[in-house]
């Protein structure tokens, strides 16, 4: 009975001690590393590149779809699968519809040379990643210039098959929805919560993979699968209640349309920008420090509180 006792008090030691040395490693890395400084650089590259990306998308997304009005709509799903019902993100939505309506009524204007120059200056986004994630995960670069530019270009064409699959499900759902309406039998089930929470699953279920994609792809040195896997829960995770967190303070807070008027939206979009930069660095600094035990553990370096011999 006395070995049981001793036993589990080492076993629940063991997760005592994994647990603090998680938050230590994670509290010192936050300080060390200056996340607000990093956080800043990466959304100064996010809102550089925000335009391009939609420019590149919203027109292909238009020629693929080969209507102006079924892009809009697709992107209004999308739209009101992120946003809150509330009157202040309802402004919002409506005001990057008509931005992106205009981008996709002349995206036959963009030209060859014109989508050249979009899609360079969108990589410098990617760039801005794998400098972060360098910085996070003490990696040196190992790629050249023209491999890691060709690098970019790729995840930039990968978002956008992203960004189509999230249309296309929403469509196929979509169309679904309005077939299960004219089939009576289907119809008194009553299944309106399965369609406000499906289109939300879809969006989170791919920015989930987008996040996968960058913390394991971007470096140039590919850290272990599992730093990846935890980097990508601990971001997608703090992603929605953060943005739980900040719809509700639009909802109650929806005076700042009436401050700042037609620049509330360029305001909102601003520190939606930065407040998910800051999320990126924490999720890559929890991953970074899995990566580091892992390394520990595997020299024998890892200081044990107890035996468990």
């Amino acid at each position: 009975m006395i070995d049981f006792v001793i036993k589990s008090v080492k076993f629940t030691l063991r997760y005592v001690e994994a647990i603090w040395f998680y938050i230590a490693r994670i509290a010192r890395k936050l300080v060390e590393e200056d996340i607000l400084f990093l956080a800043s650089g990466l959304a100064f590259n996010g809102i550089l590149t925000m335009i391009p990306i939609m420019l590149l998308s919203a027109s292909a997304l238009g020629i693929f779809l080969n209507s102006s009005q079924a892009a809009i709509n697709q992107l209004n799903d999308i739209l009101n699968a992120i946003f809150p019902p509330q009157p202040f993100a309802t402004n919002i939505k409506e005001s990057i519809v008509a931005v992106i309506s205009e981008i996709v009524d002349y995206r036959r204007s963009i030209g060859v040379f014109g989508a050249l120059v979009l899609l360079w200056t969108a990589t410098s986004l990617f760039d801005a990643l794998r400098s972060v994630l360098h910085r996070i995960y003490h990696l040196k670069r190992t790629r050249g210039l023209l491999v890691s530019l060709m690098h970019d270009v790729f995840f930039v064409f990968l978002i956008f098959v992203l960004f189509v699959a999230s249309n296309f499900s929403i469509w196929v759902f979509t169309l679904g929805e309005k077939l299960a309406e004219s089939i009576p039998a289907i119809k008194t089930l009553q299944l309106s919560w399965f369609s406000e929470v499906l289109p939300t699953t879809i969006v989170v279920i791919l920015t989930a993979v987008m996040f996968y994609i960058i913390y394991r792809y971007i470096p140039d040195i590919k850290p272990p699968r599992p730093a990846g896997i935890i980097s990508t829960i601990t971001t997608t995770l703090l992603w929605v209640v953060s943005g739980k967190i900040f719809a509700v303070y639009l909802s109650r807070f929806s005076a700042i349309g009436t401050i700042y008027g037609p620049y509330a939206f360029i305001l909102v979009l601003l520190i939606w920008i930065y407040y998910s930069s800051i999320i990126f660095v924490i999720g890559g600094i929890v991953g970074q420090a899995y990566w580091e035990r892992h390394k520990l553990k595997a020299a024998g370096k890892l200081k044990r509180w107890v035996d468990l011999e």
